[in-house]
């Protein structure tokens, strides 16, 4: 079985995808107990989403906002209530611009290849609001290489 990229975002086109691939995988849509998107509404809409398309032809298929976005939603507005926690990511997304062109990020492989000659270059990721694994992975790698950011800062400074 090999999906190549929706041809189209509607919600037909969609459900026709994840149908295809219930169907290719022998299962019975009559055992189709429930589905679990984020809340876009192509995805989740009651009166032409997805969710809507595949409850009809399913008794059972009930959709519920799936909970592990609905987590990721509350860590991010959490942390957009805390002016600390907001200011924090501010530099880690500026950090992540400065560092992410294309002169400064052959100077930053260069820096952790000087520093840290052992080990694999880090990378800091592009924030969202809708992945916090990224976040996660930025702050690793900060932790990890915060004297070669601090280095090549400098050197950039002067």
């Amino acid at each position: 079985m090999e999906y190549g990229p929706a041809v189209g975002l509607t919600a037909d086109s969609l459900s026709e995808i994840i149908l295809k691939f219930i169907q290719d995988c022998g299962l019975d849509l009559n055992n189709l107990v429930g589905q679990g998107y984020d809340g876009a509404a192509v995805m989740s809409g009651a009166v032409s989403g997805v969710q809507k398309i595949i409850h009809d032809k399913t008794p059972y298929g009930f959709y519920v906002h799936c909970s592990a976005h609905r987590l990721n939603l509350c860590l991010v507005d959490a942390c957009k209530a805390v002016p600390e926690a907001e200011d924090f990511f501010a530099v880690m997304e500026r950090l992540y611009c400065i560092l992410s062109t294309s002169v400064v990020h052959r100077l930053w492989i260069a820096k952790q290849k000087e520093i840290y000659s052992k080990e694999q270059p880090l990378e800091l990721q592009q924030l969202s609001d809708t992945r916090w694994s990224c976040r996660i992975s930025s702050c690793k790698a900060l932790l990890n290489r915060i004297g070669a950011v601090v280095s090549l800062l400098t050197e950039i400074k002067n």
